[in-house]
């Protein structure tokens, strides 16, 4: 594996956790907004 071919490797991977932390905390909120209105 070359060396861009590893760049790109960690860059996807870092985009996909980037992705499941924002949507997770998206959830979150959205659970504890609801919680807090009913």
């Amino acid at each position: 594996m070359g060396y861009y071919d590893f760049k790109q490797a960690a860059m996807v991977k870092s985009v996909d956790t980037l992705l499941l932390g924002s949507s997770a905390r998206a959830s979150r909120f959205e659970s504890e907004w609801r919680h807090n209105i009913f």
